[in-house]
């Protein structure tokens, strides 16, 4: 599945009512208090978190802006899983939609990447506290590691016309969960995979006439990777003169979908290496835009994470400091 990072439309209406959770009916004292914030319910017995920097009780580790929901992934006890959601603005049209979302994982032994996103007809409500299972119409595809940053994500999803309930949570089956450990984290009775979310936007795509939807899961017909100097983002002119001719020899076309993925190596702070590989993406972008082809971009920032070649070798090292071009035919 893929990590989107970066908005590819803006003219359209976000059909998620106070996604920033910055709107609340009255101050959250305690845990659990979902129901203060507006238009968001818990899907099941479980209680997720409204956290509000304006209140006593707040999070200032989870919050991005004002406001942030919190819930339990995976936890010590399976049936301890939790879900939010809620009934969008109106049913969706059958076709192709962009959905945003920020998270943040909370520091634990465990990390997970049993988070997704359900669109359907209804809303789900559980009289017991336990694990809700359904094939998300999204699913994050690698564990959510902690860090000091959020991570965006963006993806294009197809609409089959007429949901009108949005869900968040671990639709997986209890032995599908995927952790990893922590070693710097005491391992203790109770422990939970918890993570913050944020900024949730669903709007309608427009796109090209005649462009195919990207959906969720697919493989690349070409990729590219190019590399940068250590602690750079420029674009080196020998990069852009391969980028030329692989445009030319492949014969891309407009419309086409180019996915941008960043790397960094693992010298400097994980915020500091997150920046960086989005100023590669970015500088890889630009040149592509510079083609006139108008090629439909979706964006990951990857930052130090996920090496594909190890950081402790001088001579290995190098080949991290890169973008990922993966194109996919119209």
């Amino acid at each position: 599945m893929l990590f989107l990072g970066i908005a590819i439309n803006s003219e359209s209406q976000n059909l998620i009512l106070n996604g920033s959770f910055e709107e609340y009916s009255s101050c959250p004292n305690k845990v659990g208090e979902i129901d203060k914030t507006i238009n968001w319910v818990s899907l099941n017995s479980g209680t997720p978190d409204f956290f509000h920097k304006n209140c006593d009780f707040s999070d200032s580790i989870g919050s991005i802006e004002n406001g942030s929901l919190g819930l339990i992934v995976c936890c010590d006890y399976e049936d301890a899983v939790e879900y939010f959601g809620q009934t969008l603005q109106h049913p969706l049209e059958k076709g192709n939609y962009i959905l945003k979302f920020k998270v943040k994982p909370r520091a634990g032994p465990f990390y997970a990447n049993n988070f997704g996103v359900l669109l359907r007809k209804g809303q789900i409500k559980l009289s017991h506290w336990g694990p809700y299972i359904e094939e998300p119409i999204f699913k994050v595809d690698a564990p959510l590691i902690q860090t000091k940053t959020w991570k965006q994500f963006e993806v294009e999803i197809e609409t089959q016309g007429g949901e009108d309930f949005i869900a968040f949570g671990n639709f997986s089956l209890p032995e599908e969960n995927n952790l990893v450990i922590d070693k710097t984290q005491k391992i203790t009775v109770g422990w939970q995979t918890y993570l913050y979310v944020d900024d949730i936007v669903l709007e309608k795509k427009f796109s090209q006439k005649g462009a195919k939807a990207v959906t969720q899961e697919f493989t690349p017909n070409k990729s590219l990777s190019v590399y940068f100097d250590f602690d750079k983002y420029e674009l080196k002119p020998n990069f852009k003169d391969s980028i030329d001719a692989f445009i030319e020899l492949h014969n891309t076309s407009v419309g086409q979908t180019i996915i941008l993925k960043g790397f960094t190596d693992s010298d400097g702070s994980e915020d500091y290496n997150y920046t960086l590989s989005v100023n590669r993406i970015e500088e890889v972008k630009s040149y592509l835009v510079s083609s006139n082809k108008k090629f439909l971009f979706q964006q990951h920032a990857f930052g130090e994470e996920n090496p594909k070649f190890s950081n402790a070798d001088k001579f290995e090292k190098p080949k991290n400091r890169r973008v990922e071009i993966l194109f996919f035919k119209p």
